[in-house]
C-alpha cells in the first residue's frame, strides 16, 4: 500500500515496566516506515538526532542528516512550548520529507535558521561519514 502524504506525531520511546532512565527510542522506526510507504511525510519528533545525539542508532542519525529529501521546517529547543506537560531533551523538530524532491542534505544542523542557510551557502559540506 502506498500513500501520497503522511502527517503524524509517532510515539517517541518504548514504554517498559523498568525504572531505567534509558527507554529505547522507537520514533526512528516510525520515520523509516513512513518514508517507505509515502511520498511526502511530515512528522514531529524528538530533535536529538539532528545533533547526532540521543539513543537512536548513530548510523541512523547520520542517514537522516545525509538524506537529500529531508528538511527541518521547525525546531523548538524548549519542548514545553509545544508539549507543555513533557520535557523532551534536545527539543522537538517538525521534519518534512519528499522523496521526489531534493531538499538537503542537512549534514550540520544548528538551531539558528540563518546560520543553517549560511553554512550551506558558503560550504559544500561533505556528508557525515
Amino acid at each position: 500500500m502506498k500513500f501520497d502524504y503522511i502527517i503524524g506525531n509517532p510515539p517517541y520511546q518504548e514504554m517498559t515496566a523498568s525504572d531505567s532512565s534509558r527507554l529505547p527510542p522507537i520514533y526512528n522506526n516510525f520515520m523509516d516506515s513512513a518514508y517507505e510507504i509515502a511520498t511526502v511525510v511530515e512528522l514531529i519528533t524528538p530533535a536529538r538526532f539532528l545533533f547526532n545525539a540521543g539513543y537512536t542508532p548513530k548510523d541512523w542519525n547520520k542517514k537522516m542528516l545525509n538524506d537529500k529529501h529531508l528538511k527541518v521546517i521547525q525546531y523548538e529547543s524548549d519542548s514545553k512550548k509545544i508539549f507543555p506537560d513533557n520535557d523532551i531533551k534536545g527539543g522537538v523538530a517538525v521534519t518534512y520529507r519528499n522523496s521526489q524532491k531534493t531538499l538537503g542534505p542537512i549534514v550540520i544542523f544548528t538551531k539558528y535558521p540563518e546560520l543553517n542557510t549560511i553554512i550551506h551557502k558558503i560550504s559544500k559540506t561533505p556528508p557525515i561519514p
